[in-house]
């Protein structure tokens, strides 16, 4: 608030729109808040309104991914379970070990490279994810970097980074739970 000159409780209101933003049809942002008293109307200015339609891209792929690799693993299971029934579980469980323990390793890289090197992990994403410059914000008169400068991206990395190694410690213990609770082959379930 001290530094954008908009009160708390309007910058939790841009940011509920900002995520309302990603999940709805718009395809340009429009950003509302009270300011000094006075309604902004549009808060951001063209070079911002458009990276974030650049980012809302990026948020779409995110979605269409898990979902498409959700039906994947969905069909891959109800394919295999129909087919094989139980004896299908001890794969099923080994799979899912195999991926959460593949995705633990993963996170761990990106979360290591990003304690030792976060400015330069961030900048080579923005060279990878975006063909223009767009990302490239000045905080003195974009409020949008000044709203979420680089040490919120830096937290939201961190905090995404140990969600997704607890899940997939969860899946690595599926991996190696599963198999112990089966029958060998030979005994009959209980």
């Amino acid at each position: 608030p001290a530094y954008t000159g908009i009160e708390r409780d309007e910058l939790i209101s841009a940011s509920r729109q900002i995520r309302d933003y990603f999940n709805n049809d718009d395809e340009f942002i429009t950003i509302s808040v009270v300011q000094g008293g006075i309604l902004v109307p549009s808060l951001y200015n063209s070079r911002e309104v458009l990276h974030m339609k650049d980012v809302k891209g990026l948020v779409k792929g995110v979605y269409w991914t898990q979902w498409l690799t959700g039906a994947y693993m969905a069909t891959f299971s109800v394919i295999g379970l129909v087919s094989a029934r139980r004896r299908f579980l001890a794969r099923l469980g080994r799979h899912v070990g195999l991926g959460g323990t593949a995705t633990i390793g993963l996170v761990l890289v990106v979360g290591l490279a990003s304690l030792i090197g976060f400015e330069r992990l961030f900048l080579a994403f923005h060279l990878v994810s975006f063909s223009n410059d767009l990302w490239q914000l000045d905080p003195r008169r974009d409020y949008l970097i000044a709203m979420f400068p680089e040490g919120f991206f830096f937290d939201a990395t961190i905090w995404t980074a140990g969600s997704t190694v607890a899940e997939a410690a969860v899946l690595a213990l599926v991996g190696l739970v599963l198999p112990r609770w089966l029958p060998r082959k030979g005994q009959r379930a209980a």
